[in-house]
């Protein structure tokens, strides 16, 4: 029998859909219970209520406002009495943006537009710019001050090991799909394409994601006389709004092909997105492209950015463009349409390829590593 030890998770900081995906993934399962008698996890308020429930499971929500400066001043000056109070005996970080200094920790590299020299510089100098700047510095620091970390693409391993230094212990374990979009295959009709082909893109509008390129590339399709149109999912920030809004009004003032739903909640993507008949991902900056694998998970046939992790993620599992050239799309695009057979082999690629992404599997590697980082320290004592 293997001694069991007391994890904290330090999630005070997971906001993002992708964020809570994770937590709720690795979560959901009973595979901490292997190795750990109990899991504290420490949130924010909003989370609390979006948590599995399970008896070794304590949840933990001490901060009640979303005060960033008054979050950093907790994290820094108070966490480290707090873990101590309930025994913690490994911490994991789920953010590299955190600035406490507990030990023995393993903290988890989520972003990749602070380590992006060229994607941060689009935002201009602004508060975004500068932003980034601090990031990189915090994550920097959180990185070299951890036992061990963890990655979730090897891209983004390379690039922040480069930005930040080598890190002596690492592993890489990537986010896992919901069961929810595996039964939701998407049921195009492969050989009934001569109706209006649904094109389809789940994002949030922000500059890397180029979504304006994406409606220029539609737009040029249409014009060799393919009868499709293009709709758009999430929210955004204002200035990629603005620049998302400029190019409909520039290839489809009559509002003819371009559909935008704005926000959807994450429970309710599966069913809308298997209306669609091809996907389309053109982001140029990822660490992890989560709705990208969700939909690998649905059988979509997948044009797909040839920059960042999404090559290492999506493999042969569909076909590869330039994010920046709305050409490059377009001729994807006109590939994927013509041919039914490449649509086919795609899609059946696309849900093989996607059984590497499981929250099964990844959650018993996680809660393996953490064990092993935490017993190592056992044996040198």
């Amino acid at each position: 029998m293997i001694n069991k030890y007391i994890l904290s998770i330090n999630a005070l900081r997971a906001r993002s859909g992708g964020a809570i995906s994770h937590l709720k993934g690795i979560l959901s399962g009973d595979h901490f219970s292997e190795y750990f008698n109990e899991v504290h996890v420490w949130v924010s308020k909003e989370v609390v209520h979006l948590l599995p429930s399970h008896p070794s499971l304590i949840v933990h929500c001490p901060i009640s406002t979303n005060n960033i400066l008054f979050q950093l001043f907790w994290e820094y000056f108070v966490f480290n009495s707090r873990l101590a109070s309930v025994d913690t005996d490994i911490l994991l970080n789920v953010d590299a943006g955190t600035v406490g200094f507990f030990s023995p920790s393993v903290t988890m590299s989520r972003d990749m537009l602070a380590f992006e020299d060229g994607e941060a510089s689009r935002y201009g100098f602004n508060y975004q710019r500068i932003r980034q700047f601090f990031l990189r510095f915090v994550q920097c620091r959180s990185l070299r001050n951890s036992n061990a970390a963890i990655f979730l693409t090897k891209y983004a391993s390379n690039v922040i090991q480069n930005k930040c230094g080598p890190v002596s212990n690492f592993t890489i374990i990537p986010h896992g799909v919901s069961e929810s979009f595996r039964l939701n295959v998407s049921t195009f009709d492969i050989c009934a394409m001569d109706r209006t082909i649904r094109l389809l893109y789940v994002s949030p509008i922000w500059l890397f994601k180029h979504q304006w390129h994406v409606i220029h590339a539609v737009k040029m399709l249409r014009d060799s006389g393919v009868n499709c149109e293009i709709t758009f999912i999430g929210g955004g920030d204002k200035v990629s709004l603005n620049k998302f809004n400029r190019a409909i009004r520039k290839y489809d003032l009559n509002g003819s092909f371009v559909k935008y739903l704005g926000h959807v909640a994450h429970s309710d993507l599966p069913s809308i997105m298997s209306e669609f008949d091809i996907f389309i991902f053109a982001s140029s900056c990822e660490n992890m492209p989560n709705s990208l694998i969700e939909a690998m998970a649905m059988g979509f046939p997948i044009c797909c950015s040839n920059r960042g992790p999404m090559p290492e993620v999506i493999s042969d599992a569909g076909l590869l463009f330039d994010p920046e050239s709305p050409e490059s799309l377009r001729d994807s695009l006109f590939s994927l349409i013509k041919s039914n057979k490449l649509r086919a082999d795609l899609s059946a690629k696309s849900l093989e390829r996607s059984k590497s992404f499981s929250w099964d599997k990844n959650a018993s590697h996680l809660f393996s590593y953490l064990y092993s980082i935490r017993a190592s320290l056992d044996k040198v004592e």
